[in-house]
């Protein structure tokens, strides 16, 4: 069983589900000098599945499933056949987990509500510069604040859906390896966000993200990020310089 999702400019990235033995394995077999991994299907009529290749009726049920891209990424493992989950329900999980991870990775384009959001947010800042332009200046500098902190939550989440690190430099316009360089070797600055918004350190985070499984906590709970946004507003003690609607 294969699942495919296209998107806009002919990227493809078509989903399967391999199944994990009890002794922690995935089964394979071999055709000509070529060694494949075994695909496993779950029966709609009843429990247990199939496995793909030759001699597949030898090859013992699994005990999890574990989705997987064409591309080479894989999931976590969704226990199968046990009390944690029905057969069916793990390969909707599988399915669920790999869609998430596709839709990660094919999807870079900003949802239009806010587009429409930052486009008024933009003409407002262009009149305020004009107006009160030390006041533009406060919130350049908060705004850039912000987005300091927002970029490694996303970089987080983009690694547990699956998404490599050559994609998330082209959404930052960067190179894979800038982007990398900076995650693998943080500066001060970058560690006490993250330490800000999850305390703990940015090679914590992004191990954590590698291992999250869908449907957990994000990495950052709402109330650190709100903190956060909330001392990046504050304007600095005697600055005497207020901006509008503050």
């Amino acid at each position: 069983m294969a699942w495919t999702t296209d998107a806009p400019g002919g990227q493809r990235h078509t989903g399967y589900v391999l199944g994990r033995l009890a002794d922690g394995t995935i089964p394979t077999y071999r055709s000509g000098q070529a060694l494949y991994e075994r695909e496993f299907t779950d029966s709609p009529n009843g429990a247990g599945g199939t496995w793909s290749g030759p001699g597949a009726a030898d090859v013992d049920q699994p005990t999890a499933l574990v989705p997987a891209c064409r591309c080479g990424w894989r999931g976590p493992d969704t226990p199968y056949g046990g009390e944690a989950l029905l057969p069916d329900d793990a390969m909707l999980e599988a399915r669920a987990v790999w869609r998430a991870h596709a839709a990660a990775v094919l999807d870079a384009q900003v949802p239009d509500g806010y587009r429409d959001k930052i486009s008024a947010l933009a003409r407002n800042l262009h009149e305020l510069a004009d107006e009160r332009p030390r006041s533009a200046l406060v919130l350049a500098r908060q705004l850039r604040e912000i987005a300091d902190h927002l970029e490694p939550l996303a970089v987080a989440q983009a690694l547990a859906q699956g998404v490599p690190w050559e994609t998330i430099g082209v959404d930052l316009d960067q190179t894979k390896q800038a982007v990398h360089r900076r995650y693998g070797h943080p500066s001060a600055s970058l560690e006490q966000r993250v330490r800000e918004l999850t305390g703990g350190s940015v090679a914590a985070l992004l191990a954590v993200a590698r291992d999250r499984r869908r449907g957990t906590p994000p990495p950052a709970p709402r109330a650190r990020w709100s903190q956060a946004v909330t001392r990046a507003l504050r304007p600095p003690a005697g600055n005497g310089v207020g901006v509008p609607g503050s």
